[in-house]
């Protein structure tokens, strides 16, 4: 319960919610509804630990970021020698500047398909890159919480991913683990974040393109958030940062050259008239 609702609250109030709940069950077990306390052992959601959570700060000296062209090429040798989960992952870090920590923690009650959105409300935590030592945290940041739209690609590939899962629900039977994760391996554990960018090494090799990271794709949504013309208040919402001052320290220079990008399409289109 605490970790659903961790996200959305502050520590204070959780630590109150967390002593009522405990009174009240106290005053159960002392009048025979209950032989023990149930929630005794509890404990609170932990704070994202730095440089251990499966996501990268902001990384000014790690600018990298496909264009057009190169992200078209990724796709298509992921799409023919690729898994779905891998199609799926790599769709959602380019069209909607998820870190990657907060990918591999969606679950699909956080997918709204009907509205295009994706949801974030955690960060995936593993102690020791243990596969089964994991924990949803919240947030970096309380802006970190958002609510991202995705294109039609995004929400089309996350079905497929989802039918693909059902089945090997059935293939596996009891010994599958739902937890609701959207990236699962075949027991239903979430996947670990190192085993995308593992994958996505060998499918940059395949395709030919400039060698980046997961959290470089983030930088690559940003990149194509400024060339559709999104205003600098939206760009800040989406990818989550605290401020708009975060936005631009860390993409002024992308947006710089889509300035001038802008500016010789505008002049060409000058040209064509007159």
């Amino acid at each position: 319960m605490f970790y659903k609702i961790a996200p959305e609250y502050a520590k204070n109030t959780l630590t109150n919610i967390h002593q009522v709940f405990n009174m009240m069950i106290r005053e159960a077990v002392r009048d025979s509804y209950f032989k023990d306390n149930p929630i005794h052992a509890v404990n609170l959601p932990k704070k994202a630990k730095k440089k251990k959570v499966e996501e990268l700060d902001e990384d000014l000296k790690d600018m990298k970021f496909w264009e057009k062209e190169e992200i078209k090429l990724f796709l298509q040798v992921v799409s023919r020698k690729g898994r779905p989960r891998d199609l799926a992952m790599f769709l959602l870090l380019i069209y909607s500047g998820l870190r990657i920590g907060e990918a591999v923690a969606l679950t699909w009650d956080k997918v709204d398909f009907k509205k295009s959105e994706i949801k974030v409300r955690y960060t995936l935590f593993r102690e020791k890159d243990l596969k089964s030592n994991y924990e949803l945290l919240s947030p970096k940041t309380e802006s970190s919480i958002r609510n991202v739209p995705v294109p039609p690609q995004v929400i089309m590939q996350l079905r497929i991913l989802k039918n693909v899962q059902e089945q090997v629900k059935n293939d596996v039977g009891e010994l599958y683990k739902d937890e609701g994760f959207v990236f699962t391996d075949n027991s239903g554990m979430p996947e670990p974040a190192r085993n995308f960018n593992y994958r996505m090494t060998t499918y940059i090799k395949k395709a030919g393109v400039t060698k980046i990271t997961p959290h470089n794709l983030r930088h690559t949504y940003a990149s194509l958030l400024f060339a559709a013309g999104i205003d600098l208040k939206e760009a800040q919402r989406r990818l989550g940062h605290s401020s708009s001052k975060t936005t631009l320290d860390v993409y002024s220079h992308v947006m710089r050259e889509t300035k001038i990008e802008s500016v010789i399409q505008f002049n060409a289109i000058a040209n064509d008239i007159f």
